[in-house]
């Protein structure tokens, strides 16, 4: 009877379950369209991007990955927002839109830091959150909440 053998990469195998952590841990969250409140701007609709970006997009979150804010893009009829959180020491970061409206003079986003429930695995991770929004000239506000 003949022997199989069987040679199995450790490397490869534990880089692609990096990886995966790594893609698992740097997950986004949002609503959608966000309703109007009381005394506030207009309720804006607005996108979130998964992944993979398109190379500009891309580029700019490699760029800024370590650094805490926000950067914006214009491209073609659209303004993008991307929302860093910075070097987190764990999976399971995540930055969630909590509300995007429209003012006379601006546009306001605000969204807050969640943060793992439980168990997360021990690797470091940038969380970042792409927002496509119809292409504007107005002032661009990001706060975070919490």
């Amino acid at each position: 009877m003949p022997k199989f053998h069987v040679n199995i990469n450790w490397k490869n195998i534990l880089t692609l379950f990096i990886v995966g952590l790594l893609l698992v841990g740097c997950n986004v969250q949002a609503n959608g369209v966000i309703a109007k409140e009381e005394g506030s701007g207009a309720s804006l609709n607005f996108e979130l991007v998964s992944p993979p970006y398109d190379s500009d997009i891309q580029q700019i979150i490699q760029q800024n990955r370590k650094n805490t804010g926000f950067k914006t893009v214009d491209k073609g009829s659209n303004t993008y927002v991307i929302i860093h959180l910075g070097q987190r020491p764990s999976a399971g970061y995540k930055v969630e839109v909590d509300k995007v409206e429209k003012t006379s003079d601006k546009i306001r986003i605000t969204y807050s830091e969640k943060k793992p429930e439980g168990m997360a695995a021990s690797v470091i991770t940038y969380p970042a959150a792409v927002i496509k929004l119809p292409k504007t000239s107005l002032p661009i506000q990001v706060q975070k909440t919490n």
